[in-house]
């Protein structure tokens, strides 16, 4: 990165015009490169960017110490009519209490054109926040900056105090230009009724709360102290932020919570931690959040897509952060985040889970990364190391999930499902499963089902739902019975779409590839018989009597068994 920073430093320099057109450089120091001395270059580099930029908005780095000591010591030697413009000097947002002196002056320096204001009152060891000089001056001055539009109050370092009551006062000293509120590690359990005291502020449109104690009276006051509220974001990593213990402190907590979102266009409830005594606690509180509110916009004729994401195995940024993501209309309650991934997969009960979503109703479902015993990729490289035993007993997990899937679903209409890497075997689960749950009057508008593996005869039971619009089998693993044959059995179904993205199949001790020619036989309700051949990339045929050929390697066999089907694709070509 200082190599980089001394080049475009240079290059502002040799070309002036350049530098006036400049608005914003935010350094970002590579990890790699994090415990390398600063270089006199990347000095020189800050230099070059101050002198040549001086119509710079903003100017950071990632690195608080960096920003410290090469931007800040820089600018606090400016002379005062430079940089006019300056909005933001401070993008790491982790230096301690021991550059607030330098931030103060900074602040006060650049007051006219500031958007963002860092507050960081310490009140440790006896002391009061009223004692923190540095910020009781930032504070006494809050008017002063004319161009604020961003508070940010940091309460890492305040034991004692109540932080809340010097919130309300910082709120009631802004001016209206003030719009976001980034509250961070702020004690709100205080329990004293705060509606009473408060006078309310319509400017402040958006909230933030990370790492907070956050008692149901501190929502409260929320609640009726910024009455425009359009954005709320709450991202905690705490053992427990809202200090319950019992079910109905956190029904309540929940309760209030659902309120304060009750009019935000825009919520998202992230909680990092997992606790086994809790977990179901939190997972019935958001679930009756989202679907309160959903219902309530649905009253108010605002369109409402409802959404379901699970994750049961190790979580990564390309899928997603947290095990269970309730989603409605881009407002969210995100649950169990990464750094908790084993304590949630080795404890967490998929059918208790299931039982605390019931107050739930999403529209599209999917459960995403399910963890087995035996990788899916692993299969299909090395087919000697499937094993039926030990696989089947991850499998009832599959079906538990399934089964709970749906229960969210049933007699729903228009619900979209997508499972990822689920076995789904021949067992008494599925027997179980078929005894409790009919779907006769269930339409789905879209199953997909990707990287999967299907034992033999599993498809009729698993799938005995009346009508399902578009089926989708992508990459997924199908054991059959017979040689260079696959059976799509669906006896009760009325199908629209049906796509056969094919990987491969498994008959006993080995995989089949599917060959380039295909013989497809349709069975429509009991009567209506008829035989396809396709060749990939050629021209397909279709025969108007039944026609029974064996699978071969020449020729792979499927069978297709519905009550009605549109249209039907395999491996990408549309067969009709």
């Amino acid at each position: 990165m200082q190599k980089e920073l001394g080049y475009f430093g240079t290059t502002l320099k040799n070309t002036p015009t350049l530098g006036l057109i400049v608005k914003s450089v935010k350094i970002c120091r590579d990890i790699t490169d994090s415990s390398t001395p600063f270089s006199q270059e990347a000095g020189q580099g800050i230099d070059n960017i101050l002198k040549y930029s001086t119509n710079l908005e903003v100017l950071g780095s990632s690195s608080a110490p960096f920003e410290i000591l090469m931007i800040w010591s820089r600018l606090l030697k400016a002379a005062d009519d430079q940089y006019k413009s300056l909005r933001l000097f401070a993008l790491s947002d982790e230096w301690s209490p021991g550059s607030q002196k330098s931030y103060k002056l900074l602040s006060l320096k650049y007051k006219d054109s500031l958007s963002k204001l860092r507050l960081y009152p310490s009140a440790l060891l006896g002391y009061r926040i009223h004692q923190d000089v540095d910020y009781c001056t930032l504070k006494n001055s809050i008017q002063d900056f004319k161009s604020l539009e961003e508070l940010q109050l940091c309460g890492n370092f305040v034991i004692e105090d109540s932080i809340i009551t010097e919130l309300d006062s910082l709120i009631d000293s802004c001016l209206d230009t003030v719009h976001s509120l980034d509250l961070r590690k702020c004690n709100f359990l205080v329990k004293d009724d705060y509606r009473g005291q408060t006078k309310p502020r319509s400017s402040i449109r958006k909230l933030k709360l990370s790492d907070p104690l956050l008692s149901s009276s501190a929502l409260q006051y929320f609640a009726s102290k910024l009455t425009a509220l359009s954005t709320f974001v709450l991202t905690t990593k705490l053992d427990n932020t809202v200090q319950s213990i019992t079910e109905k402190e956190y029904s309540e907590w929940w309760r209030e919570m659902t309120n304060f979102c009750w009019n935000i266009q825009l919520y998202t409830i992230c909680i990092e931690h997992f606790k086994f005594a809790d977990y179901l606690y939190q997972i019935k509180g958001g679930a009756e959040l989202s679907n309160t509110i959903a219902n309530h916009r649905i009253q108010q004729e605002t369109r409402n897509i409802t959404e379901l994401t699970m994750r049961f195995g190790d979580l990564n940024h390309m899928q997603g952060n947290y095990h269970i993501d309730m989603n409605q209309n881009g407002s969210s309650v995100q649950l169990f985040g990464s750094e908790c991934s084993s304590d949630f997969m080795q404890t967490a009960s998929i059918p208790r889970i299931f039982d605390s979503l019931q107050f739930f109703s999403p529209r599209i479902i999917r459960i995403l990364n399910m963890a087995h015993s035996e990788n899916f990729e692993n299969l299909l490289q090395q087919p000697a190391r499937f094993s039926l035993d030990s696989n089947e007993t991850s499998s009832i997990n599959d079906w538990s999930i399934f089964s709970g899937v749906m229960r969210l679903i049933k007699n729903k209409t228009g619900s979209a499902v997508h499972l990822d890497r689920m076995f789904f075997f021949d067992s008494e689960h599925i027997e179980q499963f078929e005894q409790r749950f009919t779907f006769k009057d269930t339409s789905i508008s879209q199953l997909k089902l990707t990287n999967s593996l299907f034992y033999p005869n599993v498809l009729s039971k698993m799938l005995n739902i009346s009508k399902i619009d578009n089926l989708i089998f992508d990459r997924c693993l199908f054991m059959t019975n017979y040689c260079y044959q696959l059976d799509i059995d669906l006896p009760e179904t009325k199908l629209g779409y049906l796509n056969l993205n094919l990987n491969r199949t498994f008959h006993p001790n080995s995989f089949e590839h599917p060959c380039r020619h295909y013989t497809i036989t349709l069975v429509i309700g009991v009567t209506n018989l008829a035989t396809y051949t396709h060749t990939i990339n050629e021209q397909h045929k279709a025969y108007p009597k039944f026609i029974s050929r064996p699978g071969t390697p020449e020729n792979f066999l499927i069978s297709i068994k519905c009550q009605e089907i549109e249209s039907l694709s395999i491996s990408g070509e549309k067969i009709f």
